[in-house]
């Protein structure tokens, strides 16, 4: 079995529609060279546990490591802590492309949260803040039950499974 990953893309207008369909056919196209069957899937994305892990990465986390976090003798807006982590953490990937009139020639594509599951992206918030708090000393403050309620598996759906009447 190959090591690439499946390719999955969440997408609001049009134009990321057609980007993310182009990009699929040329995975699709690759994986089909490496000898791979492909499945395409396309239906709606009603993956509320990832926009509210991204809220709460980008509103509370990133916002307070910004606040806290000096390097240098300097801070960083929120922004620039997500590309720090997102570099640091998730990285970047080579994939060939091959360009109109071009031979196939090797591109680094970065790596995005876009692309992580709902269970990866939970691990990628502690992974986040465990980095802030030991490398820049972040002490984080977060109103009751907010980073459960972004935690795979998803707490207190977890918890009322247990606690459900027989």
């Amino acid at each position: 079995m190959s090591g690439v990953k499946a390719f999955i893309r969440s997408v609001r207008t049009r134009e990321e529609a057609h980007a993310a369909i182009s990009a699929a056919y040329a995975h699709a196209k690759q994986l089909i060279a490496d000898g791979q069957r492909v499945r395409v899937q396309v239906g709606p994305d009603d993956d509320l546990m990832s926009a509210r892990q991204r809220r709460f990465l980008h509103g509370p986390v990133l916002t307070q490591i910004a606040e806290q976090a000096w390097v240098g003798g300097r801070q960083y807006a929120m922004p620039i802590w997500k590309e720090h982590y997102r570099a640091k953490l998730l990285g970047s990937a080579w994939e060939t492309v091959t360009l109109p009139g071009q031979e196939p020639k090797p591109f680094e594509v970065r790596r995005s949260t876009e692309d992580l599951s709902t269970r990866d992206y939970s691990d990628y918030i502690d992974l986040v803040i465990a980095d802030a708090v030991t490398e820049h000393g972040v002490e984080f403050h977060f109103r009751e039950g907010e980073r459960e309620a972004t935690r795979w598996p998803h707490q207190s759906t977890h918890r009322q499974k247990e606690h459900a009447p027989c």
